[in-house]
């Protein structure tokens, strides 16, 4: 009798338990239920490639690696210890803001990935090299915000020239003119519009090529502020300066970084300052003083021959280079200005005669 009795006592309170665990259970799968997704999974915040380089230079600088910084940024995690392009974009593009473009991510994350291996190849810290990439960033922002303002009153007058004749007709129309009924009803009118037409249609392509060649113009040496900032990273951590040359060169792309990988290899061969510069621009002294490469070897010239610092004269070299593209700009800005009274004058004013002028004064006499 005392085993059943102990035997009974065991099984209901076994039993009772598993009633109390049976009504914690929906509490239990409700809580995992609302529980936060992981960080991973999360999407990440749209706090711009500016501040994302920023976030990665301070998680580096105070002890972790840059594949775990870029992973807590995008949320997401790299099969590879290794920073490419492709990775980079794919962090950049989950946290760029809406008014960065797809151009402006594909460009941020070859210079990163540019940054991390000219880290890998001179031993040198991340941080260093990356804050170059972000300052590199910050100026190609910098001066397209320039652009786009300086060019905001010739666009603006172009849009205003282009809504005139439109505007004109509609005002006719509300005080009673019918310049419509002329243009659509008289074959006079049918001549006007479509003469009318032809000329606006020649001044909006005539305004259109202009715009494309000035917003094209000074893309081709956007490389030298880049190269000049990685150089000036390269030497402060005690680089070389043909071993930073070699590896700026091998790590960029475009006319500029060939030019230095040549003069690298050059100057470790054994050749004179001045010569190296020469074989690396492939062009006779007069002609090579022309090439953006040349503005590097100025900077450098005072170092190699006098062993004077070097990163003094890369950063003035790069605040010049800013102030020359930003005076380039403004001037370009005050061409257009001037060559917009070509079409103005030829194709837009007598499109507006046509189209707006002559139905309303024909509709009155009418």
């Amino acid at each position: 009798m005392n085993i059943m009795a102990i035997g009974l006592a065991t099984a209901s309170t076994a039993l009772c338990l598993a009633c109390s665990r049976l009504s914690h259970a929906p509490h239990r799968f409700a809580d995992l239920k609302n529980r936060p997704p992981p960080a991973q999974d999360a999407p990440s915040p749209r706090i711009g490639i500016d501040a994302v380089i920023v976030a990665v230079i301070a998680r580096t600088s105070s002890g972790g690696t840059v594949v775990e910084a870029f992973e807590e940024q995008g949320g997401i995690r790299f099969a590879t210890p290794r920073i490419t392009a492709a990775r980079a974009q794919s962090v950049l593009r989950r946290c760029a803001k809406r008014d960065e473009s797809e151009e402006d991510i594909a460009r941020a994350a070859r210079q990163i990935a540019a940054a991390c291996t000219l880290s890998e190849r001179l031993g040198c810290e991340i941080s260093g090299c990356l804050q170059a990439a972000a300052e590199a960033y910050r100026r190609e922002r910098k001066m397209h915000d320039l652009k786009r303002e300086a060019f905001a009153m010739p666009k603006a007058t172009i849009r205003l020239l282009s809504a005139l004749p439109a505007a004109t007709i509609a005002l006719g129309e509300l005080m009673g003119s019918r310049p419509l009924r002329f243009l659509f009803g008289s074959a006079q009118g049918l001549l006007c519009l479509l003469v009318g037409l032809i000329w606006y249609s020649l001044g909006l392509l005539w305004t259109r090529r202009m715009l494309n060649e000035f917003e094209a113009s000074g893309d081709s040496a956007s490389m030298v502020p880049l190269t000049l900032q990685m150089l000036h990273a390269a030497l402060l951590q005690g680089s070389s300066i043909p071993a930073a040359l070699v590896a700026v060169g091998e790590t960029t792309d475009g006319d500029v970084a060939q030019a230095l990988r040549l003069a690298g290899s050059a100057l470790i061969g054994g050749t004179v300052w001045r010569e190296a510069w020469i074989v690396a621009t492939h062009s006779e002294s007069e002609a090579a003083c022309s090439h953006p490469a040349m503005l590097i070897a100025n900077c450098l010239e005072s170092a190699w021959r006098h062993g004077s610092s070097p990163t003094q004269q890369l950063a003035l070299a790069a605040q010049r280079f800013d102030q020359d593209e930003r005076s380039t700009i403004e001037q370009a800005s005050s061409r257009l200005s001037v060559r917009l009274l070509g079409p103005t004058g030829l194709c837009f004013l007598p499109a507006f005669i046509l189209i707006g002028v002559v139905p309303a004064v024909a509709s009155f006499a009418l």
